[in-house]
Parts: structure tokens; sequence; C-alpha cells
């Protein structure tokens, strides 16, 4: 009985070996469960974790915001100074002054914020939790760095009304028209942001969620950063044609160079540093968002955009330096000027003396003093003419 139900088991035991060594014969192998559809920026790998390169990009960035900070507290300090130290009068200072101010408050500020944002990265080596915290440094972020383009692309309106209606801008009481027109669109499109919640992550710091907001992010870092390029290109090109042209009639009806054609090379120059400027800071931002549209971008380009779009205290404070470098200049060349002008009304008062009490000779006395005239005169208008050339 036993033998045959130890016969039994192993001719089952056989069967069944022949069954799984068959060639048609499958083992079904176990499928692994598809990776879960992000919902939110917190559900991507944080940047450069993996790849170590996570130190490189925010060690990187909080570096550059520093110096930027330094560079927006220095362009406040020496505007301040060059004025005098009088705050009370601010709002007397010249436009370009109180211009620089607001510029350096706005990029201080964003250092400050963005400065935190990646401190806390940093830290954490996680995305900045709480949620509501990393959405007031996107709010932040996005007001700010808004604030600054819509600024500068108002001052390029301003720049060019000014030359075609031949008067200063109106800034209005406390300069409210250019700090609205700043302010007001990023505060309306970072709180239309926030109450959608599409603010959150990005991957290396606090912005725009790319899951929740990519219409957003598209939004800011294609259209918005190129129409502000175009912006001021088309607007400060036309400013300098209108000039030169300006400049070109004046030089048919006096036949010299004027003074308004120094004035075109000036503000061709200063314009064209804006222009520059501005790609500098922001072309990678506008490089990056348009290849991430048709893939992911490359890290370079990723650091790229860390490093320039965090030097805004910098170039402000270039722009400061470039101001006041052509206000020395032109202060430097008035007062020569002015001696110039007292040395030449000095030596015709002393011609017209000397002919008045010089007895005219009897065979060419009229000579001579048609001769002493006409030095005087030529004397005269050549030192009228330098004055009225650099004033």
């Amino acid at each position: 009985m036993n033998l045959s139900m130890v016969d039994d088991s192993r001719a089952a035991l056989v069967s069944s070996m022949a069954i799984f060594a068959t060639p048609s014969s499958t083992v079904a192998v176990p499928t692994p469960p598809p990776p879960p559809v992000p919902s939110s920026g917190y559900d991507l790998p944080v940047q450069g974790l993996q790849t170590g390169h996570f130190d490189t990009i925010h060690v990187t960035a909080i570096i550059c915001l520093v110096g930027s900070l330094l560079c927006a507290i220095a362009t406040i300090v020496l505007t301040v100074a060059a004025n005098q130290w009088r705050m009370s009068a601010f709002y007397a200072w010249t436009t370009g002054d109180r211009v620089l101010i607001y510029m350096a408050v706005f990029d201080g500020l964003f250092n400050l914020t963005h400065m935190m944002d990646h401190g806390l990265y940093l830290a954490q080596r996680d995305h900045v939790r709480p949620r509501q915290l990393c959405a007031f440094f996107g709010f932040a972020l996005s007001v700010l760095v808004i604030a600054q383009n819509v600024l500068v692309c108002f001052l390029a309106l301003e720049a060019c009304l000014m030359v075609f209606r031949l008067r200063p801008p109106n800034f209005g009481r406390h300069d409210w028209r250019p700090l609205a027109a700043s302010l007001g669109p990023g505060v309306l499109f970072s709180a239309v942001a926030w109450a959608l919640d599409k603010l959150g992550p990005s991957g290396a710091f606090c912005y725009l969620d790319p899951i929740k907001g990519s219409l957003f992010l598209m939004a800011f870092t294609t259209i918005f950063l190129i129409g502000v390029g175009l912006f001021n290109l088309v607007f400060y090109a036309v400013t300098v044609i209108r000039l030169r042209v300006a400049d070109q009639h004046n030089r048919k009806q006096l036949g010299s160079r004027t003074q308004l054609g120094r004035s075109v090379n000036k503000t061709a120059w200063t314009c064209t540093y804006f222009i520059v400027s501005f790609f500098a800071q922001w072309l990678p931002m506008i490089l990056y968002g348009a290849w991430a549209m048709r893939g992911h971008p490359p890290f370079e380009l990723f650091m790229a955009v860390t490093t320039f779009t965090n030097l805004g205290g910098f170039f402000n404070l270039l722009l400061f330096s470039y101001i006041r470098l052509k206000k020395r200049r032109a202060s430097h060349l008035s007062r020569q000027n002015a001696v110039r002008k007292r040395a030449g009304q000095r030596s015709v008062r002393a011609a017209r003396a000397q002919v008045s009490t010089r007895r005219p000779a009897p065979a060419h006395g009229g000579d001579q003093l048609r001769r002493l005239n006409g030095d005087s005169d030529t004397m005269e208008s050549l030192a009228y003419s330098k004055v009225n050339a650099c004033v």
C-alpha cells in the first residue's frame, strides 16, 4: 500500500516536471506597476540631487545672490551720497537717480527672498515645505521679476514720448505712475496664480509649479520675456531714430554739429546698455523656456539661468557707474567751457579798450581799426560758439 502511493507520487512529480520543461510552457512574471503620474511639483525629483549637481546649483545661486545684494546696497548708498544724503528731497532728485533707487530696491528684495528659498533647499535637501511657504516665495519672486521688467518697459515708453512731445515725462505725485505700472501687473498675475494654486516648487526653487502651472510658466518664460525684450528694442530704436532725424535737420540749418547730435550719441549708448543688460540677464531664461517646450534643457543652460538671472544688482551698479561717469565728464567740460568763456570775454574787452584808447595813425589808421574790430568779433564769436556747442 505504501509502495504504491510512493510510486503514484513520483509519477505525478515527473509529469509535472515534464509539463514545465516543455518549450510551449510560459512562466508568468509579475509586471511592475506603472509609475504614478505626478500631480504637483512635489512629486518631481529635486533637480541635481541624483546627478550630484545639487550643491553646485544652490551654492552658485547663493553666491550670485549675495553679490547682487551687495551691489544693490552699494547702488543705493552711492546714489544717496551723490545727492548729498538729502533723502527728504528725494522727489527733487533727477529721474535717473530715482529710477536707480527703485530698481535697486526691487532687486534687493528679490535677492533676499530668493536667497532664503535656495538656502532652505540646501538645508533640507528637499523641496521647500510647507507648501504655503513655497507659494509665498513664488509669489514674491513673480512680483519682483515682473516689476523690474515692466519698469524698464515704462522707461522706454516715456523716453520715446519725451522725444516726440519735447517735454519731460510726467511720473505723477510721488512717482505713482511708474510704481503702479510696475507693481500692478506683477501683483495681479501672482495673485491669480496663487489663488488658482499654480505656485510651488519648480525643481530647484519655488516659483510656478511645472505640473499645475505649466501654462503660466510658459507664458512667463517665453511670451512675457520675449515681449519685454522686443518692446524695449522697438521703442529705444524709435527714440534714437527720431533724435537722429532732428539732429540732421539742425545740421542743415546751422551747418555744424549741434548739442542735439551729442545727445543722440549719449541716448544711443544709454539705450544700447539697457538692451544689452536686459538680454544678458534674461536671455538664458528665454532660451530655457523655449527649449523646455520641446524637450529637457541641458544642465549648462540651467546653470546659465541660475547665474545671470541672479545678477540684477550687478547690472544696476554698472548702470549707476555709467551714468555717474557721463555726468562727471559733462560737468568737467562745462567748467572748462566756462573758463574759456570768461577768458574770451576778457580778451574781447581788452581788445575793445585798446582800440578805443589808441589814436589811429594818419596813413592807415582806418585799416588798423577795422583789423582790430574784426579780430575782436572773431574771438567773441569763437568763444560763444565753443560754449554753445558744449552746453
